[in-house]
């Protein structure tokens, strides 16, 4: 920073980096930022591209007389993409949280489904508004490329290497807060080998793309009670689980008749993220430890007993690694909590 006229005058690194760097951010954000800057311009070049579609089918090559008719059109493809945006992130706005490296990759993904309406906008120009509207939803020189196929397979050439760069940028990101994705691999690695891996090789490791309900052990949360015992015999099971589940703040069991693995449950009220910590650690234990001859109320019970005797060393080897412990990504599913019932 330079001084004239007792004014400082900023310098290229006071326009292309935060206040106080490098100390006033993280270590991965300079090989971030390395990556999302190509990611970024690869993304307004397909944007012009689309553009230049869009121009054309609302405007038509040389046509003078259609710009009003042409003008509305885009004004209310741009209205209409806007509303639904504000609908959708209003309403899912905060699943983002949990993940945002998932969500940001998704968000390319289906940003680029959405250019591809708006590439065929210039094929079919009487269908302009809807299909505009959706590659809005999803996501200037008109004269650039005159040749359709040319104007397609550049966009997709030009998009697969935007995606390509954009995961990464978002590879090289080190989060040290534990959602259910990362807690999974810190929780699996505890139940095997009494360690857990730091921060740093546990993102390296992260799978961007893997949707919670491909992943093994299948784990399904707010189970409701009543699904959970079933049958003739429900009475005693929920008094079996109240008793063995009296410390816990959830209640959890095993699908035995599921040809893999499935693990079902029911959160009590007063439930917390360290709650869902704690059922992750017992997943994991049942999925690795628990022998399949056993009963399914012995195993449950072993389990409960390894947790008590070993959470504790690992939230102490969570804090050791690096790890945020006291804000945990791990939300506790709300539309279905059971009520602390008594186990008489």
């Amino acid at each position: 920073m330079h001084l004239c006229l007792g004014f400082p005058i900023p310098t290229v690194k006071d326009f292309m980096f935060p206040a106080g760097f490098p100390e006033s951010v993280s270590e991965d954000y300079l090989q971030h930022m390395l990556l999302q800057f190509p990611a970024n311009v690869t993304a307004w070049i397909c944007h012009t591209l689309v553009t230049s579609s869009l121009l054309k089918a609302s405007v038509g090559v040389g046509s003078f007389s259609g710009t009003s008719a042409a003008a509305i059109r885009w004004v209310s493809k741009d209205c209409i993409g806007a509303l639904k945006r504000l609908f959708i992130g209003g309403r899912f706005g905060n699943l983002f949280d949990d993940n945002p490296k998932q969500w940001r990759m998704y968000a390319d993904f289906i940003g680029s489904a959405g250019s591809i309406f708006n590439l065929t906008a210039q094929v079919y120009p009487a269908y302009f508004l809807p299909l505009a509207s959706l590659g809005n939803l999803a996501k200037d020189t008109p004269g650039l490329v005159r040749s359709y196929p040319v104007l397609g397979s550049t966009w997709l050439s030009i998009r697969l290497l935007h995606l390509l760069l954009r995961y990464q940028s978002l590879s090289v990101l080190r989060f040290n807060t534990i959602n259910l994705k990362r807690a999974r691999m810190l929780v699996k690695s505890h139940v095997l080998y009494s360690t857990v891996p730091g921060y740093v090789d546990c993102n390296k490791e992260e799978d961007i793309l893997s949707l919670e309900r491909f992943m093994k052990p299948r784990i399904i949360f707010g189970v409701p009670l009543e699904e959970m015992v079933g049958g003739e015999e429900s009475v005693s099971k929920v008094k079996t689980f109240l008793r063995i589940y009296a410390e816990e703040k959830y209640i959890l069991t095993m699908n035995q008749q599921a040809r893999n693995f499935e693990i079902f449950i029911s959160f009590k009220v007063e439930a917390t993220s360290v709650s869902v910590l704690r059922s992750v650690w017992q997943t994991y234990w049942l999925h690795e430890k628990s022998e399949s001859v056993n009963d399914l109320f012995d195993n449950l019970s072993q389990s409960l007993l390894e947790m008590e005797d070993r959470f504790e060393d690992f939230l102490e080897q969570l804090d050791a690694a690096g790890w945020d412990t006291l804000q945990l990504n791990l939300k506790v599913p709300k539309e279905i909590s059971i009520d602390e019932l008594s186990p008489v």
